[in-house]
C-alpha cells in the first residue's frame, strides 16, 4: 500500500524521488537543497544537510541513502544514490546499491532525478550514463525522468538562461531525452543564498513530478526486480521476526540467536544481489537484442534507400540518355530539313536561271 497523508481531509500519497547521475554532477547537493528547502517552508528548524556533499576528485556518497520530510500534508522521500552508472563501477557494487534503493523506495518510484551539471561539457560518457541507467531500470523509466541541471549560478554569472545553454551546442541523445520525457526539466542553484530563489526551484521541481505522475496514471515506477525485492524483503522479515521470536520459546543463546540472525541476513543479501544481477544481465540482453534487431531494421533500410537511389539514378540515367537520342534525332531530322530545304531552293533557283537563260535566246 502507497503511504497517505492527511490534509485537510485530502489524502496525499507520498513522493518518492531518487537522484541519479554521474559522480561529480551533484545530486547531494540536490537533495540537500530539496530537503532543508521544504524543511524551511514547512517552518522547521534548520538541521544539517542530510546528504554528504563536498567538491571531491572521488564520489562522496558511498551508498544509497534515504531522506524524508513533509510537505502541505505530503510525505516526500529522497533517495541519494552513488555514481550507479559511472563507466568504473563494479557490477557486484551495482547490484547491492540498486537492491538497497529499491528496498527503500518500498512502494515504488514516483520520478527519477537525472542530474546533469552545467559546468561540465555533456560528453559520451554522459550518454553512457543514461544508456546503463536505462539498461537496470528499464527503457520505460524515461517515463518518469526529470532532468535537472545543476551549477545554475554558472549561468547566471554569464547572463544566460538554461535555453540559451540547450540552444548552443545540445548534443542529439540529450534532444532525444527531452522529447521523450516530455521535456522535463528545471535548473538548480544549490549555492543560492536567496531563499525566494531556492523555493522557487524546488516549486517547479515538485510541480514537474505532479506532471510526470499524472503522464504515468499515477502509477509509480516498479518492474520485474522491484517485485521481486518486496517479496524477499517480506520473507526475510518473517524469517526475522520468527527467529527473534525463539529468543522467548528457546534455549538457544544470545550468541546463537545472533549467529541465526547474520546468516539470515547473509542468505537475503545474497539473494538481492542474484535477483539484482539476472536482472541486469537480462536487461541488458534484453536491450541488446532491440539494438541488434534496431540495427538490422536500419541496415535494412538504409539497403532499400540505396536501392531506391540506385533506382532513381538508372531512371535519371535513362530519361537523359532519351533526352539525349531525342536531341541527336532532331538535330538529324533538323539537318535532314536543312537539307531538303537547301536542295528545294537550289532546284527553284536553277529552274529561274534556265527560264531567264530561254528568255535572253528569244530576244
Amino acid at each position: 500500500m502507497v503511504d497517505l497523508e492527511v490534509c485537510g481531509g485530502e489524502w496525499k500519497p507520498a513522493r518518492t524521488l531518487v537522484l541519479v547521475g554521474r559522480t561529480g554532477n551533484g545530486k547531494s547537493k540536490t537533495g540537500n537543497s530539496i530537503i532543508t528547502t521544504l524543511n524551511s517552508m514547512m517552518g522547521k528548524q534548520p538541521k544539517k544537510p542530510p546528504f554528504a556533499s563536498k567538491y571531491s576528485a572521488t564520489g562522496v556518497t558511498q551508498e544509497c541513502k534515504l531522506e524524508t520530510t513533509e510537505f502541505e500534508g505530503r510525505e516526500i522521500n529522497v533517495i541519494d544514490t552513488p555514481g550507479l552508472f559511472d563507466l568504473q563501477m563494479e557490477t557486484e557494487f551495482i547490484a547491492k546499491e540498486l537492491g538497497r534503493c529499491l528496498t527503500m523506495a518500498k512502494d515504488g518510484i514516483d520520478a527519477v532525478l537525472l542530474i546533469f551539471s552545467v559546468r561540465s561539457r555533456l560528453t559520451a560518457e554522459e550518454k553512457s550514463a543514461l544508456i546503463n541507467i536505462r539498461s537496470i531500470f528499464g527503457s520505460n523509466v524515461v517515463n518518469h525522468i526529470i532532468v535537472v541541471f545543476t551549477n545554475g549560478d554558472a549561468l547566471e554569472s554569464d547572463g544566460q538562461t538554461l535555453d540559451d545553454y540547450l540552444t548552443d551546442d545540445c548534443p542529439e541523445f540529450l534532444k532525444e531525452l527531452l522529447s521523450v520525457c516530455d521535456n522535463r526539466m528545471v535548473l538548480f542553484n544549490n549555492n543560492s543564498s536567496d531563499r525566494e530563489q531556492r523555493e522557487t526551484q524546488v516549486k517547479e521541481l515538485l510541480q514537474l513530478v505532479e506532471k510526470a505522475v499524472e503522464h504515468n496514471g499515477g502509477a509509480t515506477y516498479t518492474d520485474e526486480l522491484h517485485q521481486k525485492i518486496k517479496k524477499l524483503n517480506a520473507q526475510f522479515e518473517k524469517e526475522e521476526e520468527e527467529i527473534k521470536s525463539l529468543n522467548a520459546h528457546s534455549n538457544l543463546s544470545r550468541e546463537e540467536l545472533l549467529d541465526r540472525l547474520q546468516k539470515a541476513t547473509g542468505k537475503h543479501c545474497d539473494q538481492i544481489m542474484l535477483a539484482v544481477n539476472a536482472h541486469i544481465i537480462k536487461t541488458r540482453q534484453r536491450m541488446e537484442m532491440q539494438a541488434a534487431k534496431e540495427r538490422a531494421e536500419r541496415i535494412k533500410a538504409e539497403k532499400e534507400a540505396e536501392k531506391e537511389r540506385e533506382r532513381f539514378k538508372n531512371e535519371q540515367k535513362k530519361m537523359m540518355e532519351e533526352a539525349a537520342r531525342q536531341r541527336e534525332n532532331d538535330r538529324k531530322a533538323a539537318e535532314r530539313e536543312e537539307q531538303r530545304l537547301r536542295e528545294q531552293n537550289k532546284a527553284l533557283q536553277k529552274a529561274l536561271d534556265e527560264k531567264k537563260s530561254r528568255s535572253c535566246r528569244i530576244l
